[in-house]
């Protein structure tokens, strides 16, 4: 039987030593995809998932949508998080579409817990199982705030990846203090309790999306969830 592992927390590694050969550049053909639906008008943070068969899972933080196209911020929503489905490998290429709930004051995919909200992260798909992490984020009223703060992670498992994503059948399987779940890997073998473990591939996309080529991502293992 294999094991899955799945390595939660990871960070990169800046010290004096480190070295990074990535290059990048704009890619307009692929950033169409981004303004797609005009009732989405852009969000804090973006994650990509792949899903298998072409499809691919994007997940964003606090975002701006408006119920109507052609309506501008002043009368949009701020919803804590929404995500998307794109369609087709090839950003340049595919076709984006967004989710959120119903029109309303609870619109978010993944549901705030009180009054603390879910920034979703990085995920994986295992086999039909989908596990998506998530920042746990309430407000903070300290003048030396931003006026938010972390308060912990939160891990969902989406048992029916495949269909809608306002139809998702999710629970939640983890909910720890840590911040957790800002990249995950898949690993057929054991791995050490602690160490490091190097990643040859830098998969970057983002809101505006690039072509990055090169290696230099160190990654600290922080724990481990087996699933």
């Amino acid at each position: 039987m294999t094991r899955l592992f799945i390595v939660i927390g990871a960070t990169l590694s800046f010290g004096p030593t480190a070295t990074f050969g990535q290059t990048a550049s704009p890619w307009p053909e692929a950033d169409r995809i981004f303004h797609s639906d005009s009732r989405w008008l852009g969000s804090d943070g973006g994650f990509s998932i792949d899903l298998g068969n072409g499809r691919v899972l994007w997940s964003f933080g606090d975002t701006l949508v408006v119920k109507n196209a052609g309506d501008t911020r002043k009368t949009a929503a701020f919803v804590h998080n929404t995500v998307a489905i794109e369609t087709g490998y090839d950003p340049s290429a595919a076709q984006m579409k967004y989710y959120w709930r119903r029109w309303g004051s609870h619109m978010e995919i993944f549901p705030s817990d009180g009054k603390v909200w879910m920034w979703p992260s990085h995920g994986i798909r295992i086999d039909s199982r989908l596990v998506v992490f998530c920042s746990r984020v309430q407000n903070n009223p300290k003048k030396e705030s931003l006026g938010f703060e972390g308060v912990g992670s939160q891990a969902f498992v989406i048992e029916n990846p495949d269909v809608e994503p306002t139809d998702w059948k999710m629970k939640t399987v983890m909910k720890d203090g840590a911040e957790v779940g800002g990249s995950v890997e898949r690993c057929e073998k054991d791995l050490p309790s602690a160490g490091r473990r190097s990643s040859a591939r830098a998969n970057v996309r983002g809101q505006s999306p690039s072509r990055v080529e090169g290696r230099g991502f160190d990654h600290h293992l922080r724990d481990q969830w087996i699933g």
